[in-house]
């Protein structure tokens, strides 16, 4: 834990939290354009910080172990999702369901919040490849790297977004490029006046989405990291919490945003939604670590994570 960034806990923190957001119905029908905001760079934002954290300096046999016991979640839970799809009268139901349609959303194109694990898989395992047949060193890699993964998500959209590639791409570059993740986002408060700024125009800027996109992530971050400095320490240790088990919640919190669709009634008379989205996060959170509670206690987490104790507090 002593080499651990703390601030890194934190981003992914909010950024899953962004995550359950995004996938609130209710809260995205009644405030379509918070939610194409923090579209915008929530997503950008996690591959930049799993390019910095991708480390490629290890034994194929340790890599494959990784990337395997990335796959089996993401399988399960997937495979699940896509069966789910075509029983239930969700945004992305499946009418026909069979078994080209199956393996086509499995393997090309995912459903629900698990296409991240999909192209963090594509990027890490693309980047492990190129560091092996190179045995290049530091930065020299990533121009290759750049090269061959835009051609594949070119060529093959939908096996790859070129979007998570080249944030992806970018935090390797940051991590060759400094020694501080932190420093490099330049923390400010004249962060916070610009994101505002940011977000109440962003539908009015005229500019590639890629090009806004960067800007906004990168100005969110800083914002969050100065924030960071001056947050309750209690209020720190529980976002870092669920910072640190981002893929627990990434991955069994569509079965609890589901039934927040119950909770409408209760907070009608609220119209500014931020109870029911409260509620909502909290529940959703408590629930996915409720979940990787007990898979750990009887045992379970061993075949799904492959590990004994997932659950980290």
């Amino acid at each position: 834990m002593s080499n651990r960034i703390l601030q890194l806990d934190f981003l992914k923190g909010i950024l899953i939290i962004n995550v359950i957001m995004i996938h609130l119905i209710y809260l995205g029908e009644c405030h379509p354009d918070f939610k194409r905001f923090l579209l915008l760079f929530t997503t950008p934002s996690f591959f930049v910080i799993s390019g910095y954290l991708a480390h490629v300096n290890k034994p194929t046999r340790l890599f494959s172990k990784k990337v395997f016991w990335w796959l089996v979640p993401y399988i399960i839970m997937e495979g699940a999702y896509i069966v789910m799809a075509s029983l239930l009268p969700i945004k992305e139901h499946i009418d026909q369901l069979s078994l080209a349609v199956f393996l086509d959303h499995l393997f090309l194109s995912p459903l629900g919040p698990y296409w991240y694990i999909h192209d963090l898989i594509v990027c890490y395992v693309g980047y492990f490849s190129l560091h092996k047949a190179l045995t290049a060193k530091r930065l020299w890699l990533i121009i290759p790297y750049i090269i061959i993964m835009i051609i594949l998500a070119l060529s093959v959209p939908k096996y790859t977004s070129l979007q998570s590639v080249l944030f992806f791409s970018a935090g390797i570059i940051i991590k060759h490029s400094t020694d501080n993740f932190v420093k490099f986002f330049h923390p400010s408060w004249i962060a916070l006046p610009i994101l505002a700024i940011l977000y109440i125009f962003h539908n009015d800027v005229k500019m590639i989405d890629l090009i806004r996109n960067v800007i906004i992530s990168y100005i969110a971050m800083g914002s969050l990291l100065f924030v960071y400095s001056y947050l309750p320490k209690k209020f720190i240790h529980i976002i870092n919490m669920v910072g640190r088990n981002t893929l627990a919640i990434l991955l069994f919190s569509p079965m609890f945003t589901i039934i927040t669709k119950r909770f409408v009634p209760l907070f009608s008379f609220d119209p500014t939604t931020i109870l029911f989205t409260v509620v909502s996060v909290t529940f959703c959170i408590v629930g996915c670590l409720a979940v990787t509670y007990l898979l750990d206690k009887y045992r379970c987490s061993s075949y799904l994570f492959g590990e004994k104790q997932y659950l980290k507090l």
